[in-house]
């Protein structure tokens, strides 16, 4: 083997000459550059995106060089980054035998356990990693993150207070321990933390939007909207098609608006109420909504029109999303939008027909939304309400949850209304047929509201949503709801029971 040639590719590779890289690696295994040859040309193939020839080269090198703890780890590389996490777990586990102060792979391999679903052995894995390197800033932060999905809060808290100590201007530590606080309700330990997250990054869009939140949940309305504009900033986050300036509330009279839902369906239900304060302003005020939402919309006070995203949009002079109204108003009271009803159902919906108290349900939110394993329940877990005498049950869910319904116990006991919910302007139809619907934070919870009906809100006790504050059975974004909520993680059958208590009494 060359050492020259070996050492010319090495230094291609640092100048980040790939093709000359390639080119000097095919010369040297052409002169017998052996398993170190197909290490190389493993290394500069993964560099080039082709991840298979990477895997089968550096694999190749790694049964000639078995000895080799920096060909293992790499392999293991290579098996991760074609979907072989526990193959490369082992590989990880190879190389920490040959070489125990590898950090690299005692990272990679608790992630990848992390991952793998093996939570034993995580553990053990972050345990080995902070015993040879305690301050280790990536092993503290992701074993405090496991450690808090895992509800093990006392542990994440030790190691957030850690992280935070050894590496104070590491912004994420500072977010997610303040996530931990909030979760634990130390309110005011948390907003600590997100300052403290802003001052190691003044320019963490994720810190500021999450202390919004916690401001809002907090009833502190005019800071918290400011904050929450941050969200604007975050990574991947929709921005305006429209190529007109943003709305401030200066404009004259006769100024065409657009305002945009940049958020989900209950998002825009919740800000389609400052549609008419914009409208007072003398402004043609135009809604660009999701298509199923276009309908309904159309009705919100101030809306002259409402369009789905694929419409033809008239020209407009400026822009803004709905959930920027409440920061352009300056809302520190929502009380005082609370008009009534702001929107209304179609007067050709079909009439809702059964004994008794008619009561609607929704038991499950879209599953891709990031607190979904807390908001959403199962329809089991709700069977106390199906028991209440004198009442009749619909079905008021979509989505995978509502496939579910039929093989349950309860298939001939709730009627399923989904196949009449072609969009929201026919659901709010069906709303409006009913007596009382029970539902969890999801966009049914906004619809029941901003139509001014009697609802019911399943709560969950983590990461609860800002409308809803964090203590109390009422609302003032929504006054004909009423709030039950969790007193403790997962801990829905005594909301159920408590629910059940309220239909009972409702039904009489």
């Amino acid at each position: 083997m060359s050492e020259s040639q070996h050492q010319a590719i090495l230094q291609a590779l640092t100048k980040g000459e790939i093709g000359r890289a390639e080119s000097l690696c095919e010369a040297f295994l052409r002169s017998g550059g052996g398993a170190e040859g197909l290490y190389l040309m493993g290394a500069i193939q993964s560099l080039k995106g082709d991840k298979a020839a990477a895997l089968r080269l550096i694999g190749r090198a790694a049964a000639l060089l078995p000895e080799r703890a920096d060909i293992a780890y790499n392999h293991g590389v290579a098996l991760r980054e074609t979907g072989q996490t526990a193959a490369a777990a082992g590989e990880w586990r190879r190389t920490l035998a040959l070489d125990p102060e590898h950090r690299d792979a005692s990272a990679n391999l608790a992630l990848a356990l992390d991952q793998l679903g093996d939570g034993a052995g995580t553990v053990a894995a972050y345990a080995a990693l902070l015993e040879r390197w305690p301050d280790d800033r990536d092993g503290l932060y992701n074993f405090a993150n496991f450690r808090q999905r895992a509800d093990d809060y006392s542990a994440a808290r030790d190691l957030y207070a850690k992280l935070t100590e050894k590496h104070p201007d590491f912004a994420a530590g500072w977010i997610n321990r303040a996530m931990l606080l909030k979760r634990s309700r130390d309110w005011d330990g948390a907003e600590r933390c997100y300052r403290r997250a802003i001052e190691a990054d003044p320019g963490s869009a994720q810190a500021h939007f999450n202390l919004g939140n916690l401001l809002l949940a907090r009833g502190r309305w005019r800071e918290g909207f400011a904050e929450y504009e941050w969200r604007l900033t975050l990574a991947g986050y929709a921005h305006p098609e429209w190529r007109v300036p943003e709305w401030n509330g200066s404009e004259p009279a006769g100024t065409r608006v657009i305002l945009w839902g940049d958020q989900g369906y209950g998002d825009a239900i919740h800000f389609l109420r400052f549609a008419a304060a914009v409208a007072g302003r003398g402004h043609r005020v135009y809604a660009v909504v999701k298509t199923e939402l276009r309908s309904l919309a159309a009705t919100a006070p101030g809306v002259e029109a409402a369009y789905g995203p694929a419409d033809d949009i008239p020209a407009a002079d400026a822009q803004v999303s709905l959930a920027s109204l409440p920061h352009r108003l300056a809302i520190d009271d929502p009380a005082r939008f609370w008009i009534g009803p702001y929107l209304r159902a179609p007067e050709s919906g079909r009439p809702v027909e059964g004994a008794g108290l008619k009561v609607g349900l929704a038991w499950a939110g879209d599953p891709r939304h990031p607190n979904d394993a807390h908001r959403s329940v199962r329809l089991e877990e709700l069977a106390p309400l199906l028991e209440v005498p004198g009442a009749s049950w619909f079905a008021l869910q979509l989505g995978a949850a509502r496939e579910r319904l039929a093989a349950s116990p309860f298939a001939g006991r709730i009627v399923d209304l989904a196949p009449a919910m072609a969009d929201f302007a026919a659901s709010a139809a069906i709303v409006n047929g009913l007596d009382l619907v029970v539902t969890v934070d999801t966009s049914m919870a906004h619809l029941v509201g901003a139509l001014g009906r009697p609802g019911i809100v399943l709560l969950p006790h983590i990461d609860c949503d800002w409308r809803w504050r964090d203590e109390g059975d009422a609302t003032p974004w929504y006054p004909t709801l009423r709030l039950f909520r969790q007193d403790r993680p997962r801990g829905w059958p005594a909301v159920a029971a408590a629910v059940a208590r309220e239909i009972a009494a409702r039904a009489r």
